[in-house]
């Protein structure tokens, strides 16, 4: 499964997966999930997935 580096609007670096349908996200920011990544997850009609495996859908 790809990683990708990304950069968060606060400067922090998180990385992000995809993989069955969602998002996972690995890292921490300050910032919100939903504003941060939310558009990559309505673009691939995918959920968000954090370190603690919750899985959201904002579509």
């Amino acid at each position: 499964m790809p990683i990708y580096a990304y950069t968060c609007g606060d400067g922090s670096e998180v990385s992000l997966s995809w993989y069955e349908g969602a998002i996972t996200i690995k890292g921490r920011f300050a910032g919100d999930p939903y504003r941060e990544f939310g558009i990559f997850a309505v673009d691939l009609q995918g959920n968000l997935q954090c370190d603690e495996g919750a899985r959201t859908a904002d579509n």
